[in-house]
């Protein structure tokens, strides 16, 4: 349950024109693994939360739209992913969600506040996939600080286990192979992800994130398509434009000052987050 049941939001400005600011406080209350749970999403006028909601790629937003009927949950994700290690929002030994353990269970309450606001089985699976497939790309980033061990036997596992597929394609050279490696590659990725993250217990639901992966991935190849469409033709609007978008795109590659810029970026409080996990 959400308190208030209804949410204003705020576009964040010329400089972040994806993002929205919330600008009042949104709790969520309910049962989580069994007991009563409840976390308070922080904000107000003078230090608003910032949130992209539902993080789907622009080749994908005709599938999944960034807003809709998981709203909420998306912006309580995006708390929960960028707070997963604060204390909990609540006083109370009766009420407490944080801290987590790590992001995938951040992924866990998404999939289940999606349920409770509605959202149909197939359509919050997918969107859970999606983000637990982030979830077990982040486990594999270098500079995470929990499970040193686990960490770099899921990386190694990665580079040898994609090495072993690229000199199969290189010495075959067919249509089957490629296809083999289009298939395990994802479960390789999905393997070690669940290696460096350390938990048992995501083992069977993140098959299931495979297999649906697999099932749909004719939408995946859409997506590819149109977002190569999508790039031309942003490209082409830039060139117009006086290419605004890829100087700034170069200044922020190589400029100190624009990196100081986005340390205080929700971008980079996630980032944070993970280094943290």
């Amino acid at each position: 349950m959400f308190v208030p049941e209804s949410i204003g939001l705020h576009e964040a400005g010329a400089g972040d024109p994806y993002g929205w600011l919330l600008t009042e406080p949104l709790t969520w209350s309910g049962t989580f693994h069994g007991l009563v749970r409840q976390v308070d999403v922080r904000a107000s006028p003078e230090h608003p939360f910032s949130t992209d909601l539902a993080s789907v790629p622009r080749s994908l937003t005709w599938l999944f739209p960034r807003y809709g009927k998981y709203t909420k949950a998306a912006v309580l994700h995006d708390y929960l992913c960028q707070n997963f290690r604060n204390a909990p929002s609540v006083g109370s030994a009766v009420f407490s969600l944080l801290p987590l353990v790590d992001r995938s269970d951040a992924d866990e309450v998404f999939l289940l506040v999606m349920e409770e606001l509605g959202v149909p089985w197939l359509r919050r699976r997918l969107m859970w996939g999606a983000v637990s497939w982030a979830t077990m790309m982040t486990s594999l980033v270098p500079g995470r600080r929990s499970n040193p061990r686990l960490r770099w036997i899921g990386r190694i596992f990665v580079v040898l286990a994609l090495v072993a597929l690229l000199f199969a394609l290189v010495l075959q050279r067919d249509l089957e192979t490629l296809g083999a490696s289009i298939i395990v590659a994802p479960a390789v990725v999905m393997v070690g992800g669940t290696i460096a993250l350390g938990r048992r217990d995501r083992v069977l639901p993140y098959v299931l994130a495979y297999l649906l992966t697999l099932l749909f991935s004719a939408l995946l190849a859409i997506g590819l398509v149109l977002a190569v469409a999508l790039y031309v033709f942003f490209f082409v609007e830039d060139v117009f434009a006086g290419l605004p978008a890829t100087r700034r795109f170069w200044r922020d590659l190589f400029s100190l000052e624009a990196k100081l810029e986005k340390l205080g970026t929700p971008q980079f409080a996630r980032i944070a987050a993970v280094s943290e996990s």
